[in-house]
């Protein structure tokens, strides 16, 4: 049978198997709380990429409370990494993989949710995480609640995060929390207590919904309880994810985020929101140029002693590819000969058809009443153009 709460030896045995299956293993992590510099942390207990090829897209792990960057992930009886089980699946072809690691020893731990996030930008920032196009967060238990206060707290980022995948975080809090903390003073329990006592949670969410992110939520939640305890039940686990029916994955809070392979419930379900998620393309970018157009209107006669007037329409097209405006419009008289006073006025404010005045006299006749003959004029519009062109 299933229960909540339960006599206190049982809480206490609860308490202390969560926190072992927590390493999953991994004992140079589980060591990292104890006063011991004898064990060696391997490599993948810190922040690290498994892959790094600059592609347009990253996808972060982050782990929950007592876990670690490597245990976390691993599946207990095929030691299956789940960073790894992406690499070589074509899904995820256009996607680096980083999986995130902060301190979160099992004891003498004085870290906040919010000293933890300005370590985790601290990494991010090092190693250029949000220099890609898009950042995907993948997130455990407490994992979650840390993305949401990384964003929270590092706004201009969001717009790079389409979505993240909440694996049973305590929107609302855990129970287990709260039994935890009679034994712990450990800060990040403290922020996973259940219940509207819970301002911390309250205010998060209540932050969250107000800053308006784009970015999709989707929801995973365990099933099976650990020793009879839910760690994260259902409506803490899927409150706030609205992009999609939340998932029910039929692993308890550990294993949930420990998929064997690539037909487990919780890659497959990773898979179809990257699919259903491209990449978001290039932004395009463009640069301004000025270019000149001309317009001509035909050749105009003019005898002695006579003027030639009136008012022309000029006009160009325009080229929508570019998102072409007319900035300025010049006139004048070309190809002339013979002619006196040429002038011209533009009529119009500037635009691809305007209006032109103009004029010209013929020569005077000479003194013998004799007319040199010939006067003629072209009236010529230029167009100065600026062009949007997009720079590749």
């Amino acid at each position: 049978m299933v229960t909540r709460l339960g006599p206190l030896p049982r809480i206490l045995s609860v308490i202390l198997m969560i926190l072992t299956v927590a390493c999953s293993g991994t004992q140079e992590g589980c060591s990292r709380g104890s006063q011991s510099s004898s064990v060696a942390i391997p490599k993948k207990v810190v922040s690290h990429y498994e892959r790094r090829e600059n592609k347009p897209r990253v996808i972060v792990f982050v782990h929950g409370i007592f876990g670690d960057a490597t245990g976390t992930w691993t599946c207990d009886s095929t030691k299956s990494y789940w960073p790894n089980l992406i690499l070589t699946d074509e899904a995820f072809n256009d996607a680096d993989v980083y999986v995130a690691g902060y301190d979160t020893p099992f004891v003498g731990n004085t870290m906040t949710i919010d000293e933890v996030v300005s370590n985790l930008n601290n990494r991010l920032q090092a190693d250029q995480v949000f220099e890609h196009r898009d950042v995907i967060f993948v997130t455990h238990s407490l994992g979650g609640l840390i993305a949401q206060r990384f964003l929270l707290t590092h706004r201009g980022l969001a717009a790079k995060v389409p979505f993240l995948f909440f694996f049973s975080t305590p929107e609302t809090g855990a129970q287990i929390a709260a039994l935890g903390r009679v034994f712990s003073a450990d800060p990040l329990l403290e922020a996973m207590l259940p219940g509207d006592s819970n301002a911390y949670l309250l205010n998060l969410e209540n932050e969250w919904i107000a800053a308006g992110f784009a970015a999709k939520r989707f929801c995973a939640y365990e099933k099976k309880a650990m020793r009879g305890v839910f760690v994260v039940d259902r409506l803490s686990g899927t409150r706030n994810c609205t992009n999609q029916t939340p998932l029910p994955i039929n692993e308890d809070h550990a294993g949930i985020v420990k998929p064997c392979d690539r037909g487990a419930d919780a890659y497959l379900a990773l898979r179809n929101a990257i699919i259903a998620t491209p990449v978001a393309p290039l932004p395009r970018k463009f640069e301004e140029r000025i270019v000149t157009r001309e317009w001509k209107s035909t050749s105009m006669n003019v005898d002695c002693n006579r003027t030639t007037a009136g008012v022309a329409q000029a006009a160009i097209a325009l080229d929508p590819k570019y998102d072409e405006q007319v900035v300025s419009i010049a006139a004048g008289i070309v190809d002339a000969d013979n002619i006196n006073d040429p002038k011209t006025s533009v009529l119009d404010k500037p635009a691809a058809s305007v209006r032109v005045s103009y004029s010209f006299n013929g020569r005077d006749k000479d003194f013998l009443g004799n007319c040199p003959g010939g006067g003629h004029g072209t009236v010529l519009v230029t167009f100065t153009v600026r062009q949007k062109v997009e720079v590749r």
